[in-house]
């Protein structure tokens, strides 16, 4: 909410908005010492974009590019599990917007609301997430419920 007011975004903001595309994203659930990833997809695993900014830099010799994604407050399915989300961008006349230069940044605020909790759903996975040098398609796969966990969350459950 804050990214057209920071002076570290301010700039990226106005001029440098980027887009990452995506058919899923993790957050993590604390539970005692514990941290149990959960998998939101969007529309059962369609594709869609983070809003992100990018920056470049200078230093030590070389140029670094790098980029953001932003954050909003959670819907109800993704605030269930974690206090913030990333703002998901899926219709292609938002990406437009998002890209494009001359868009206004009042135009753009809209955009950055969470998206509805209706549209997405919430997998308990693996905690083989939790590793890096895990890098297959069964972190993808959902698994058994523990205690009161719900198997699926959604809006709708």
């Amino acid at each position: 909410e804050t990214v057209a007011e920071k002076p570290t975004f301010r700039d990226a903001f106005r001029r440098r908005r980027c887009l990452i595309p995506a058919t899923g994203f993790f957050e993590w659930e604390t539970r005692g010492r514990r941290k149990l990833p959960w998998l939101f997809r969007v529309d059962g695993g369609e594709a869609f974009a983070f809003a992100g900014v990018w920056e470049s830099w200078n230093g030590s010799g070389a140029r670094l590019e790098t980029c953001a994604l932003l954050t909003t407050v959670p819907n109800a399915c993704v605030g269930r599990i974690h206090d913030r989300m990333p703002v998901v961008l899926t219709e292609p006349a938002s990406w437009e917007a998002w890209l494009h230069p001359e868009t206004p940044a009042a135009a753009l605020r809209p955009l950055l609301a969470g998206l509805d909790a209706a549209r997405m759903s919430a997998t308990r996975v693996s905690e083989r997430v939790n590793q890096v040098r895990n890098n297959d398609v069964r972190l993808l796969e959902p698994i058994p419920p523990e205690g009161d966990e719900a198997p699926q969350l959604s809006l709708g459950i």
